[in-house]
C-alpha cells in the first residue's frame, strides 16, 4: 500500500515532464532511384539482363517487386540488383517493360530485341560525310563548311581535320561542322584537299577555288554643280571610278548646246553654261562615261526673271491631245505628267487663235498678256489649269509660250513657263499632240458613202446617234439627232446643225463630231436629211465641222445597235 501511494504520487510530475518533451520527428519517404540505363537492347539470341537501383528510407516490412507482362523475359529476380533473362528471338523485333515499385515510388526499364534477322545497333563508333565531297568557290576570300555525322562517340578521342595547301587556313570541328577559310585568289583556278579524321576514321573532301577574276569598274557621281542663273557660268562635277581598266579613260557629253565640256581629268569634268536669254528656265543633260558605264547629271538654268520667292518647277510631260473649241477660235492642249505615288495628273493650257477653223496651234509667241492664253477672270471662265485632277488643282495665272510647228516631222514644240499658285512651272514639250493635225493642211470637201458599220443608241427615247465608221478607219462620224416628239423612231425630214443646248425642236446637234485621221472637231454648220427606207434609215449630210472642213455623204441600210433601257 505504501508502494503504490508514492507512485500515485508520482503521477503528476511524471505528466508535466512529458508536455515539455519536443515532438518525435517522423520517419522520412522512400526513395527509388533507377541507376542503370532506362532502355535495354538485345540480340536476337537473347541474353541476361541486370537493372540496378537505389532506395533509401526503406519501410519495415515493404517488399520491392519487379514485374513483366512479355512471356519471352523471365520474371525478374529482386537482390541488390534486379536480374531477368530475354528468350531467343525467332520472329519480329518485339519490345515491352520492367516495371519495378515500392510503396508508392516505381520507374519502369524499356526491353527491346531485334528480330532474328536484324543485328544490334553497333557500338563502334561512326564517322561520315554528309555534305558533298567537292566544294567549289569564288577568287573571293571567303569561309567555308563541312557537315558530318558522329555516332558512338569514344572518350577521349576528338574529330580533327587538315588541308594540304597552306591557302586554306582557321579549320575548326564542332558539333557536327568543320568551318574553315578560303583566302583570296589571285591566280590560276586550284584545288586542294582538306581530311577529316576520328580515330581510324576518315573522310576527304576536295576543294576548288576559280582563278582571279578583276572586279569590274564602277562609275560614282560624288557632287555636281547642277543650277545656274541665267548669266550662266563655270560648273564642275566630281566623280570616282573603282576597279580602272588600264587604258580606258573617262568623257563626257551633253545633249544642249548651251553647255560646252571643257576638259575631263583627274576625276572632276569641267564645263561652262552659256547666258539664258530665253523667258524660260532650262534643263540638259551631262552624261560621265568610263567605258560601257555611264551617270547622267541635270543641269538646270533659271531665266532672267527669275524670283527666288517662287518655286521652280519642271513639269515632266509624257503625252499631249489637244481639243478645239469655241467654234474653232480655241485650242484646249492637255499636257500628262506622271507621279510614281499619285499617277496621271493633267494640267490644260488654253490657247486663242487669231484666226478660227485652223487645224492646230500656229508658230509664234502665246501670252496671258497678249490674250492668246485664256486664264479665269471676271468676263471669262478659261480651262487653263494646273493639275486640273489632282488635289492640288489650281487655276493658271500667268504664262508666256513659244510655239514652233514642223510640218515636216508632224511635231511641235511648246516651250514657256506659267504660275501656278505661288510656283513657277517650267514647260519643255516637243512632239505629237492627239488630236492636232501638225502636217500640211488639206481642206476642202470630205466625200463619203460606204462604210464598215453603222451603230444607233437611244437616249431616254428623244435622243439618237448613229456612229459610222468607214473601211479604212480614216473617217469616223457620229451624228446627235434630237426629238422632242419621237419615241423611240426618229421622224423624217431636214435636222439642222443647232448648238447643244439649243431649245428648239428637233435638230442635228452641234455635239456630233467628225474625227478624220486622228483630228476631232465638232459641227459649226449645215445639215442632215433623214429617209426612213426598208431596214433602216436614209441620211443624206452636208455638214461643216469647226475647222472648217465639209464633209458630204450619205448612210443608208440597215443600222445595228441596242436600245439604251
Amino acid at each position: 500500500m505504501k508502494k503504490l501511494f508514492y507512485l500515485l504520487l508520482a503521477l503528476p510530475f511524471v505528466a508535466a515532464s512529458c508536455e515539455n518533451e519536443e515532438p518525435i520527428t517522423p520517419v522520412n519517404d522512400p526513395v527509388l532511384t533507377l541507376t542503370s540505363e532506362a532502355s535495354m537492347e538485345f540480340a536476337a539470341e537473347g541474353a541476361e539482363g541486370v537493372i540496378t537501383y537505389s532506395l533509401q528510407n526503406a519501410k519495415e516490412g515493404v517488399e520491392l517487386t519487379a514485374t513483366c507482362e512479355a512471356a519471352w523475359v523471365s520474371t525478374p529476380v529482386v537482390g541488390e540488383t534486379i536480374t531477368f533473362t530475354v528468350a531467343a528471338n525467332e520472329g519480329e523485333a518485339r519490345e515491352t517493360k520492367v516495371v519495378v515499385a515500392y510503396d508508392t515510388q516505381s520507374f519502369e526499364v524499356t526491353v527491346k530485341q531485334v528480330a532474328k534477322t536484324e543485328e544490334p545497333k553497333p557500338s563502334t563508333p561512326v564517322f561520315e560525310l554528309t555534305s558533298t565531297d567537292t566544294l567549289e568557290f569564288t577568287c573571293a576570300e571567303t569561309i567555308g563548311k563541312i557537315t558530318y555525322k558522329l555516332e558512338n562517340p569514344v572518350q577521349g578521342v576528338e574529330v580533327t581535320a587538315k588541308a594540304n595547301a597552306s591557302w586554306i587556313s582557321s579549320i575548326k570541328a564542332t558539333d557536327g561542322t568543320i568551318t574553315f577559310l578560303v583566302a583570296a585568289n589571285e591566280g590560276a583556278a586550284r584545288e586542294c584537299k582538306i581530311t577529316a579524321e576520328y580515330g581510324l576514321l576518315s573522310f576527304a573532301v576536295a576543294v576548288k577555288q576559280a582563278e582571279y577574276v578583276a572586279p569590274a569598274p564602277e562609275l560614282t557621281i560624288d557632287t555636281a554643280d547642277n543650277e545656274f542663273a541665267a548669266e550662266g557660268g563655270n560648273g564642275k562635277i566630281a566623280f570616282r571610278v573603282e576597279n580602272a581598266v588600264e587604258g580606258t579613260e573617262a568623257a563626257a557629253t551633253t545633249d544642249v548646246e548651251w553647255i560646252t565640256i571643257n576638259n575631263v581629268a583627274d576625276g572632276i569634268v569641267s564645263y561652262t553654261v552659256a547666258a539664258n536669254e530665253t523667258e524660260a528656265a532650262r534643263e540638259g543633260n551631262i552624261t560621265v562615261t568610263y567605258g560601257e558605264l555611264s551617270e547622267v547629271v541635270a543641269i538646270k538654268q533659271y531665266h532672267a526673271d527669275y524670283n527666288p520667292n517662287f518655286d521652280y518647277l519642271t513639269f515632266g510631260v509624257i503625252e499631249a491631245w489637244a481639243e478645239v473649241l469655241n467654234g474653232g477660235s480655241q485650242w484646249d492642249v492637255t499636257f500628262v505628267e506622271k507621279d510614281t505615288m499619285k499617277g496621271e495628273m493633267q494640267t490644260i493650257i488654253s490657247f486663242a487663235l487669231a484666226e478660227a477653223n485652223t487645224m492646230r496651234l500656229t508658230s509664234g509667241t502665246y501670252s496671258v498678256a497678249d490674250g492668246t492664253i485664256l486664264i479665269n477672270s471676271a468676263s471669262y471662265n478659261g480651262y487653263s489649269k494646273y493639275r486640273s485632277n489632282a488635289s492640288e488643282a489650281c487655276d493658271i495665272t500667268d504664262a508666256e509660250f513659244t510655239v514652233t510647228v514642223d510640218t515636216d516631222t508632224k511635231t511641235i514644240s511648246i516651250v514657256g513657263t506659267f504660275q501656278a499658285g505661288t510656283s513657277i512651272v517650267s514647260l519643255n514639250y516637243n512632239g505629237e499632240i492627239r488630236g492636232m493635225d501638225l502636217g500640211e493642211a488639206v481642206l476642202g470637201a470630205i466625200n463619203h458613202t460606204e462604210w464598215a458599220s453603222v451603230v444607233k443608241n437611244w437616249h431616254e427615247n428623244k435622243e439618237l446617234l448613229f456612229t459610222a465608221t468607214s473601211a479604212d478607219g480614216s473617217l469616223v462620224a457620229v451624228f446627235d439627232f434630237y426629238d422632242y416628239d419621237s419615241s423611240k423612231a426618229l421622224a423624217a425630214g431636214t435636222y439642222n446643225v443647232e448648238a447643244y443646248y439649243s431649245g428648239i425642236g428637233a435638230h442635228l446637234r452641234s455635239s456630233s463630231y467628225f474625227t478624220y485621221n486622228n483630228l476631232d472637231s465638232d459641227l459649226a454648220s449645215g445639215s442632215a436629211i433623214v429617209e426612213h427606207i426598208a431596214g433602216g434609215y436614209k441620211i443624206t449630210y452636208n455638214v461643216v465641222d469647226n475647222l472648217g472642213r465639209e464633209f458630204t455623204g450619205v448612210i443608208e441600210g440597215p443600222i445595228d445597235g441596242a436600245v439604251n433601257p
